[in-house]
């Protein structure tokens, strides 16, 4: 009998993800078509349908729904003008775009700053080629620092909307780039692991838009979600995360792809990693919120590093259901005696766009913005960048927001940060500053 709801449940599921994804869609294409005037298009198509129903049941006479449908247009018209005052960022883009030069890499830094924090309503890329082909060069040359092209990558899901009108194919062009990189000196395959969560990561603030997942073809997700022969743990966890949200007609191609990840994992690591990609596998495959909880607080009290990030990257997955435990959580797990990998995955988009969001709830509120403001002064400067990619996309919280500044300004530097840290620690006091400045 359980067998049997979980198979009803799942394709209830399944069916309602499908019929939001082609309903935004269809929105994002007339967008696409319409430009400024979609609201116009959405007026006149209601309105010849209240016009065609009204005359159908005899309601009324063809001139009274047309003068229905000519206020609907009124309005959409208002809508319309004060969207226009709202976009002034948007124009101010469109300026900058068609006079940056290839080293401008403040604007660049600024414009993905905007992208990852969610500010899509009011972004207008014109023309939208040289923007990628900026982004393409900056993914391939050397001469661009790594922290640049993590930008890019967490920037990806917003910029298949920027695409939309291209059928997304610079988008995931730089996808594939990405998931084919390789940094020898230091980081390894963590681009290719960003590229993978860049393909199940919503955009914060639009999480109802479908994810870059849903929206590529099956052939597409299932290239990219292959294990290459040198993907390391942190990859492999990020593929399996994706699998969880990937909805291809033939389910066996799923059950397929995860089962070649645990495989790569138990060929090529250390047998504590593999007990973290089962941990996480075990997370993933609880169908209650309650186990996937008991679990993650169950994984977090391991002494295996590598389980506690399965808890860690769990989280966002139960913060749903209690916001109290999901901060009692962050704030074991953020501790400066906890290793930084364990540490950062807390910091992802999905779990700070829920923290910012409890911090306007009265419950939670003054427990919510302590455990933000400490992830802004972690000793790990890529915490604290990440953290403030989010916080800059707060909206109407202005004394949270400058408090955070305060909190990067002050940050401590430290003589055993690598070259590329400092860089980043420079580039998030220079952006804090600039924040604060704007505030007054």
């Amino acid at each position: 009998m359980r067998d049997l709801l979980r198979r009803i449940r799942d394709s209830i599921v399944d069916w309602y993800r499908s019929f939001r994804g082609a309903l935004s869609a269809a929105h994002l294409g007339i967008r696409a078509i319409a430009g400024d005037y979609v609201e116009f298009v959405y007026a006149v198509v209601l309105g010849s349908a209240l016009v065609v129903i009204g005359v159908k049941l005899e309601l009324g006479s063809a001139a009274d729904f047309a003068g229905w449908s000519f206020g609907l247009a009124v309005a959409a018209a208002s809508v319309f003008f004060i969207r226009r005052t709202a976009r002034r960022k948007a124009v101010l883009v469109e300026i900058l775009m068609s006079h940056i030069v290839d080293d401008d890499d403040l604007f660049l830094d600024e414009l993905l700053s905007h992208l990852i924090s969610g500010g899509l309503g009011n972004l207008r890329v014109v023309p939208t080629e040289k923007l990628f082909q900026l982004l393409h060069r900056v993914v391939a040359e050397d001469r661009w620092d790594f922290e640049m092209k993590r930008r890019v990558a967490e920037a990806l899901p917003a910029l298949s909307f920027v695409d939309e009108s291209r059928q997304k194919r610079e988008t995931v062009s730089l996808l594939q780039e990405l998931r084919e990189s390789w940094h020898a000196p230091r980081f390894h395959d963590d681009l290719r692991r960003r590229a993978i969560e860049a393909l199940y990561l919503p955009v914060p603030g639009k999480e109802s838009y479908p994810k870059l997942i849903q929206r590529v073809s099956a052939s597409t997700a299932e290239a990219i979600l292959e294990p290459h022969d040198d993907d390391d743990f942190f990859t492999c966890m990020a593929l399996l995360e994706a699998c969880t949200e990937w909805r291809p007609r033939d389910k066996s191609r799923r059950a397929s792809v995860v089962s070649e990840v645990m495989r790569h994992g138990q060929l090529n690591m250390e047998s504590d990693k593999v007990a973290g990609l089962a941990a996480q596998q075990e997370i993933l495959t609880e169908t209650s919120r309650r186990g996937q909880l008991a679990l993650v607080e169950r994984s977090a009290q391991s002494e295996n590093m590598y389980v506690q990030v399965a808890a860690a990257r769990a989280l966002p997955k139960v913060a749903r259901l209690s916001p109290t435990a999901t901060i009692r959580l962050l704030r074991a797990l953020s501790q400066a005696s906890v290793h930084k990998y364990v540490r950062r995955p807390l910091v992802r988009e999905v779990m700070m766009a829920r923290l910012v969001s409890w911090c306007s709830r009265s419950s939670v509120r003054s427990e919510a913005r302590e455990q933000l403001l400490a992830f802004l002064a972690d000793p790990d400067a890529i915490i604290a960048t990440t953290t403030f990619d989010v916080v800059e996309g707060i909206r109407g919280s202005p004394d949270l927001m400058l408090a955070a500044c305060e909190v990067v300004r002050s940050r401590s530097k430290s003589a055993e940060q690598s070259e590329s840290e400092v860089e980043m620690e420079e580039r998030l006091t220079l952006r804090a500053g600039r924040v604060a400045a704007r505030l007054g």
